[in-house]
């Protein structure tokens, strides 16, 4: 189905005693047969029904699946040389018990292996306790006798296929056959599992509406070598050099050329931490989304936990979403959330749940929430918006008294590879004590310029750290 194979397939048709009358008649075996395979096309009743009957229509329409139709003849004492035509065999007399019950296969692959079976493999009930069966398989590549068995098997369906062998008519499957098994012929290339064999709901259906109309449906294209080349290219983007500039104009917006100064350290210096100190109004979040859109794409990162304060936390997930494509799980009371509203509840470690986490910097403050994360798998990245509020309980002080949020930060830091983290520039907010915990928290860019002690940061020059 899916590797475009070709089928050739010689199936037999049994005859009542009317059937039988009527061929005697003069009625032409041709048409006989036809009415009766038309006959046995029913309606599905299940699920398992119509797949089976949307896969054998694609296959017969695509080309895949060619069938004709074997009736075996006796003659009676008339020679068989007396059938000097098709018309003639057709014409000679059947046997309602004689039918052709081949079981028999040819398998070949694109290398030109041939493989042969023969016998049958009955699993019904009745097959396992009363009948006595048997299986052959024969391997050309093993040479010898089985190599011998695969091309007499070979030779002698073609020479069924054909019309050579003698006492059989053949034909092809007739038309009328083939337009009703098409009425169900799927839009696109069907699918199956295992799973669907255990589907059997039943179809409701109508016996007095009509037909559905025959549709023909063209054989999907293969993609052009340029295609080939243009998709292998998207596969393989991770390992362009270009991949920076692609998420650049993969994106709605033009960010601002301090936005990309930040976008280009970052991916020249990744792995590192980062911590980024602009004004209110200068876009921190499109800073963070940009290095963000760029590290997901370019497989640098893949497990990421971005805690923002709770009032933007329904804002980051929408921009992300709206202006970098990155589909974020915002987490919130007790359960997860993805910007098309589609929810889903944890049910073991919820920090476990998704690879790309978005979450309230107040909701990790809480000892069990705070605890889950302490022990749930590592990350990649975690980027905290707002990291001036990871801060001493008395900044103005030197005593070591961290709050909730940067103490859990401390205790965090073993479990990120690398982190971002935002904040304003220096401020009456924002002292030389915040500036040093939150670098100290990971050996920040700016950390690891100069500094071994925080004495030595605070004789630092601001202008000297984020300029």
């Amino acid at each position: 189905l899916h590797n475009r194979g070709k089928i050739r397939l010689i199936m037999g048709c049994q005859f009542s005693p009317e059937d039988l009358n009527a061929i005697e008649q003069g009625y032409n075996l041709r048409d006989v047969t036809s009415k009766i395979l038309a006959a046995e096309v029913q309606p599905p009743e299940n699920f398992v029904q119509l797949k089976h009957l949307e896969i054998l229509s694609w296959l017969i329409e695509t080309g895949s699946l060619d069938i004709k139709i074997a009736i075996p003849l006796t003659v009676k004492g008339v020679p068989e040389a007396c059938a000097s035509s098709n018309d003639d065999r057709e014409n000679s007399l059947l046997d309602r018990h004689h039918i052709f019950h081949e079981k028999v296969g040819i398998f070949i692959d694109a290398d030109g292996n041939k493989l042969a079976f023969s016998g049958s493999n009955n699993e019904t009930v009745a097959g396992w306790q009363h009948n006595i069966e048997s299986f052959h398989v024969y391997c050309g590549w093993e040479g010898g006798r089985d190599a011998q068995r695969v091309e007499e098997e070979a030779t002698r369906f073609d020479r069924l296929w054909h019309g050579l062998a003698p006492n059989i008519s053949i034909f092809h499957l007739p038309e009328a056959v083939r337009q009703k098994l098409l009425t169900y012929t799927p839009k696109s290339i069907p699918d199956w599992n295992r799973q669907l064999e255990e589907e059997t709901s039943q179809i409701i259906s109508n016996k007095d509406t009509n037909p559905l109309p025959i549709t023909h449906h063209p054989l999907p294209k293969l993609p052009t070598p340029q295609e080939t080349e243009k998709f292998n290219l998207l596969a393989n983007l991770h390992q362009h050099p270009g991949c920076l500039d692609f998420c650049l104009k993969s994106i709605p917006i033009s960010p601002w050329p301090h936005q990309l100064k930040i976008l280009r350290r970052v991916a020249n210096n990744f792995p590192c931490n980062f911590l980024i100190a602009d004004e209110v109004g200068l876009g921190k979040t499109i800073e963070t989304g940009l290095i963000l859109k760029y590290l997901l794409t370019s497989q640098k990162v893949c497990r990421v936990l971005l805690l923002v304060p709770a009032s933007v936390q329904v804002q980051w997930q929408q921009e992300l979403r709206e202006k970098f494509n990155l589909h974020f799980w915002s987490y919130s009371q007790g359960e997860f959330t993805n910007p098309d509203g589609k929810t889903t509840t944890p049910t073991s470690n919820p920090w476990n749940t998704v690879d790309l986490i978005l979450a309230s910097s107040h909701l990790i403050r809480r000892k069990d929430r705070a605890q889950e994360l302490l022990v749930a798998e590592s990350w990649d990245l975690v980027i905290l918006d707002e990291a001036h509020h990871a801060r001493r309980r008395s900044p103005q002080q030197r005593k070591d008294t961290p709050n909730r949020l940067l103490e859990l930060l401390q205790q965090l830091k073993l479990t990120f590879r690398t982190s971002i983290f935002t904040t304003i520039k220096p401020s009456p907010k924002l002292t030389k004590n915040c500036i040093y915990d939150i670098c100290n928290v990971k050996n920040f860019i700016i950390s690891t310029l100069r500094f071994s002690n925080f004495c030595l940061f605070s004789k630092t020059n601001y202008s000297k750290i984020f300029n």
